[in-house]
């Protein structure tokens, strides 16, 4: 039996409503699933929180998730430069 990689990523991005805009982004695939979420200001596009999560990632069965604080800081030093 032929075996087949399979692969599909949804992205998403809504107003929250309160100043704010979300955008998510899932990644599934044979191998791996993961998922990113964004939240920023509406206004100046300044991200404010930035997380990931990581259910499944190359054989390994274990779930992780984070924030990715590098990313809100590095925005912030861009904006007050």
């Amino acid at each position: 039996m032929k075996l087949l990689f399979q692969k599909s990523l949804h992205s998403s991005a809504q107003i929250l409503g309160n100043g704010k805009i979300e955008a998510k982004a899932v990644l599934l695939s044979t191998d791996i699933e993961m998922a990113a979420r964004i939240v920023a200001a509406h206004d100046s596009f300044l991200i404010e929180q930035a997380e990931w999560e990581s259910l499944r990632s190359g054989s390994h069965s274990v779930s992780d998730a984070g924030e990715a604080s590098a990313l809100i800081h590095e925005i912030s030093r861009k904006e007050s430069a």
